[in-house]
């Protein structure tokens, strides 16, 4: 094809533009003479800006070019495209997977024979090993032989053995390594979710959207963070996987950056590419909007609207925004409550929109298409709180974060709760102690005063108000009460402090400040006996301070308080921790978190602030616990041993095989030994609220639970068990914890470094792990002396003074259940 030199000085030109000038051009349909000329004689120039336009639109132009996609890859491959591997992802998405694979080898020839790996040449890779026959290809010709020191090593290893028998020493090698901690290094190497999807089972993958705050990284996703988050999307292997950071800075951002006037030119771009047929996939035209009825009745009420969207173009179902927008000129917000798929390619949609903008629904044209993960919370962080991510940060400001933010961190026994107790105590401001588990509250040393009932607070404060003659039935709720005091009360206080000569104005009193502050009293009893009522999940109340764990959180939205403490920092993510923030940041004068790094998520609150003295002086734990918290030193270690129990800690190999049970596994072996163990200790006297039974699976937890009230029953004995899931976060510590490993087939989540230190970190007296000891073996539990149990119904809780070191008398080995069921059931005969 010979070509005018008019044209070939155009090309080069063109070949300067920026990609999204180049999209200008392509939407504005003066580059089509590119598609049409196109064929096995064009030039290096016009194959490598075709290339180029490819990439800048993201999608294939028309299709027209569609059917010279083979053409197109034999060409970028001849010219040695630079991004060659992005163009061949483009063309992998638009469904053109089969001249990719006819030019594989080739493909795969050029990527070798790089240095280092791009992250296009990895997108490229994993979306190839989507078909057995690519994953079998790569293997064969021996592609990650040349890049075992390259950063994406790792990851690519996973996705091209996933289904070669290798997967799970895969994920071992990933998770055991001593350079990471919970996909720390997974994490650096590349923040995407398929990373996990390909080497984890399935529960831990729905488990790590509540520990990791993952999100899908598909395409509607990353629009979607374009449309309602402003923030352009480089690729969606970036956006797909957000850090900690990003994630409360997105938050912290938020109300900023959200405006009406960014949000629409955003919206206005989006509609432009509709309108040029480019981006049908992000919108559709509204055919028609029914108001159904009007919900509420005040002036901010809603209207529930029947919408019937044309979504022919779009591919297969799809889901629609819990939160977007509708346009027509305007924002208009809309939740929708229902969908369903309707004949000839329509949707009906049951959306809830404010009453406000009834008149504009008329003339809504379009729908913007969002994903479902997002959830966007808004928080107004007080101003101290901004700095606490800037990276440019004044000394100032430093000094004042650092005066606002205190942060106590260390293993079990470290004496986090001392400090944070001192603290809490020093305050004489309104104080909320937020923690993830109410066995948390337990190890503060801080006493909470008895409290007076809300009816007998309000009846002492009428016999006060008739005192004084005002009417008692003008005393009825807290509210009246409080308007006695300001109305009556404090100007007679005023009056008298002020005119020392003046009778003191509340009868007959030798020391008028003592008696004023026991009327005072009054009230705040009345306050607390009003708080308490108004907030009746709280776990403790003092005058300032309120106890509350996450979950309660939700139900006592209208807390004030001026200094936040949070509990089990580690196991809280940035997301859970803006929700706390959501409740009150006006007067917030300071935060404190406590908790434990050996347990913390990469994205945990914990790791997200700024790094603190780390605690590293243990005290009474025992030794076989001590050990694994590394860097740290036992000062104080247990002497007197568990009574009725030879060993501290111990691993008891149980050689039963578990079965299948709902989604998990059941052991019904190791449940026996749990239930048996826990009812033998209760039976001695240890406090049951200081044993734990942790397993890895619900389904376990529940067969746990059956066999202890059976078993109790038939013994006649009241005895319950906190029986814990060891992939729920479980905050707190316990003094005696038995763990039923469940799995003999594998390790299964006990491989996870997170779930086993977490585990044992709970306990500090006693650990007695239930498993069968071979599988276990490459694993942290495998650092506990194994030995059957040994036990002696003679020793009892509260008079136990024998020590460690000392010989166990009387003792029996227990080599079965029904041994120890025996022993049970003779000690309960006995009580």
């Amino acid at each position: 094809m010979k070509r005018a030199k008019a044209e070939t000085e155009k090309l080069r030109e063109l070949s300067a533009c920026e990609p999204n000038e180049l999209a200008l051009l392509l939407v504005n349909g003066e580059l089509s003479w590119i598609v049409d000329q196109f064929g096995p004689k064009s030039s290096a120039d016009h194959t490598v800006l075709l290339c180029r336009l490819v990439l800048a639109e993201g999608e294939l132009l028309d299709n027209v070019l569609e059917k010279r996609v083979p053409l197109l890859v034999q060409k970028a491959i001849d010219v040695s495209l630079e991004r060659l591997s992005a163009l061949l992802c483009v063309i992998y998405d638009y469904g053109q997977s089969g001249p990719i694979f006819q030019y594989l080898e080739s493909v795969v020839e050029i990527i070798s024979q790089k240095q280092t790996l791009a992250l296009d040449d990895v997108n490229f890779v994993v979306r190839i090993t989507n078909h057995p026959s690519g994953r079998r290809y790569l293997r064969q010709a021996g592609f990650l032989a040349q890049f075992q020191s390259d950063v994406y090593f790792e990851l690519l290893f996973s996705y091209i053995y996933k289904d070669a028998d290798v997967s799970d020493s895969a994920f071992k090698r990933l998770c055991l390594s001593s350079e990471i901690y919970m996909y720390r290094e997974l994490l650096e190497l590349r923040r995407s979710f398929e990373t996990f999807v390909s080497v984890v089972a399935k529960k831990t993958v729905e488990r790590l959207y509540d520990e990791l705050e993952l999100r899908s990284s598909n395409k509607e996703f990353s629009v979607w963070l374009e449309v309602a988050q402003l923030e352009p999307a480089k690729s969606v292997a970036d956006i797909g996987f957000s850090s900690a950071e990003e994630f409360l800075e997105r938050a912290q951002r938020q109300h900023e950056a959200q405006t009406k006037c960014e949000l629409q030119q955003t919206v206005d771009g989006i509609l432009a590419r509709v309108k040029q047929g480019k981006s049908s996939k992000y919108c559709v035209p509204v055919e028609k909007i029914t108001v159904q009825e009007v919900l509420g009745g005040l002036l901010n009420d809603n209207v529930r609207c029947d919408a019937i969207l044309n979504t022919k173009e779009q591919q297969g179902f799809k889901d629609w925004a819990t939160d977007g927008v509708f346009y027509s000129g305007k924002i208009i917000p809309f939740k929708v409550e229902k969908e369903e798929m309707r004949k000839g390619g329509f949707s009906r949609l049951s959306v809830i929109v404010d009453a406000q903008y009834r008149a504009d629904l008329a003339s809504v044209k379009y729908a913007i298409r969002a994903g479902r993960e997002v959830r966007n919370l808004k928080v107004q962080f007080p101003a101290w709180m901004d700095q606490l991510f800037s990276k440019h940060e004044s000394e100032q400001s430093k000094k004042r974060k650092e005066s606002n933010i205190t942060i106590i961190a260390g293993p079990t026994c470290s004496g986090k709760s001392e400090k944070v107790s001192k603290l809490i105590k020093s305050s004489n401001d309104r104080v909320l102690v937020v923690a993830r588990s109410k066995k948390s509250f337990d190890a503060l040393d801080v006493s909470v005063g008895h409290y007076v009932e809300y009816d007998e607070a309000l009846a002492n404060v009428k016999k006060l108000a008739a005192s004084l003659d005002t009417d008692p039935e003008d005393v009825y709720d807290f509210q009246s009460a409080y308007a006695f005091y300001k109305n009556v009360l404090e100007p007679r206080w005023m009056n008298f402090s002020q005119s020392p000569a003046t009778d003191y104005p509340f009868g007959e009193a030798e020391k008028p400040l003592e008696h004023y502050n026991s009327i005072l009293n009054l009230f705040h009893q009345l306050e607390l006996a009003h708080k308490i009522k108004h907030y009746p999940n709280a776990r403790y109340f003092g005058q300032n301070l309120t106890f509350l764990t996450f979950d309660e959180i939700k139900e006592n939205t209208r807390l004030k308080y001026d200094q936040l403490f949070i509990l089990d920092a580690s196991l809280f993510s940035a997301y859970e921790f803006c929700t706390i923030l959501a409740t009150n940041t006006v007067s917030l004068k300071s935060l404190t978190v406590a908790g434990n790094p050996l347990v913390s998520g990469t994205q945990s609150l914990l790791t997200l602030l700024p790094s603190a003295n780390y605690l590293t002086v243990l005290h009474n734990i025992r030794p076989e616990l001590a050990q694994f918290a590394p860097g740290t030193a036992l000062e104080t270690s247990l002497e007197i041993a568990n009574p009725g129990i030879k060993d501290a800690c111990q691993f008891v190999t149980v050689n039963t095989t578990e079965s299948p049970a709902g989604n998990g596994f059941q052991n019904l072996e190791e449940a026996e030994y749990c239930a048996l163990l826990f009812i033998y200790m209760a039976l001695l006297g240890y406090p049951e609220k200081e044993i734990a039974i942790l397993t890895a699976y619900p389904e376990q937890r529940v067969l746990v639970n059956e066999i202890i009230a059976i078993k109790t029953a038939k013994l006649g004995i009241n005895a319950s068990a906190n029986v814990l899931v060891a992939t729920e976060k479980n905050g707190g510590k316990y003094r005696y914890l038995l763990i039923s490993l469940v799995r003999t087939t594998s390790t299964d989540i006990w491989t996870n470094p997170s779930i086993s230190i977490g585990a044992i970190q709970l306990a500090t007296h006693g650990l007695y792990v239930f498993g069968q000891r071979k599988t276990y073996t490459k694993t942290l539990f495998s650092l506990l002396p194994a030995a059957p149990l040994r036990l002696a119904a003679t020793e009892k809780y509260e008079t136990c003074t024998r020590k460690v070191s000392d010989t166990l008398t009387n003792s029996a080995v227990m080599k079965s259940v029904p041994q120890l069921e025996k022993l049970v059931s003779h000690l309960a005969s006995q009580k």
